[in-house]
């Protein structure tokens, strides 16, 4: 698919999710889809330069290792959105929480892969952030993570992964509009 293409059809999924700030879209026995928008104030551009830096806004209470700092993303098809730190002996550990599936800079990141501990289980998911800018020095940003596979009692899932992905995007959100992505 050509870039004005994908970059058409992105917009118009991106419409019929509306404005609502955060919704668990549809869940079911074989996956949930989760949609969240925000508003920032800021060029897409600047929102992009926030988004590719996940260590400096994705919570650390989400990490295995407790640090946010510990995050990276190679913002590249392919590319790891991973965490890498050492145990107290200096033991290296690492998790590779989603990989770069397609990337637009300045406009779309899809991520595949299951979060948290979803990766135990045989499901995979696509977390997309598309950002679109309003032309007056604001953007949206609109996240959905899908999620599919099997996992018994994966639509019971739908609801905590939904906060998760909800707090992720407005951490990222206070980041961009006020420079800390903590609340405090």
């Amino acid at each position: 698919m050509n870039r004005p293409i994908s970059v058409l059809c992105l917009t118009a999924a991106a419409a019929l999710i509306g404005t609502a700030h955060a919704e668990v879209v549809s869940q079911a026995d074989n996956g949930f889809a989760l949609a969240h928008t925000v508003s920032v104030e800021a060029e897409p551009g600047a929102v992009w330069t926030a988004l590719i830096n996940p260590a400096s806004w994705w919570n650390p209470a989400h990490s295995w290792s407790g640090d946010s700092t510990n995050f990276s993303l190679d913002p590249a098809a392919g590319g790891c959105f991973c965490e890498t730190w050492q145990n107290e002996e200096g033991q290296p550990y690492s998790v590779e929480h989603l990989r770069v599936a397609a990337l637009i800079p300045g406009n779309q990141l899809t991520l595949r892969g299951a979060l948290g501990p979803l990766q135990t289980y045989g499901v995979d998911g696509a977390l997309t952030f598309l950002i679109v800018g309003q032309g007056d020095g604001t953007s949206d940003v609109m996240v959905t993570y899908n999620v599919g596979g099997y996992l018994d009692g994966m639509d019971q899932w739908a609801g905590p992964v939904d906060g998760v992905i909800a707090e992720q995007a407005e951490r990222l959100a206070r980041l961009i509009n006020t420079g800390s992505p903590d609340t405090e």
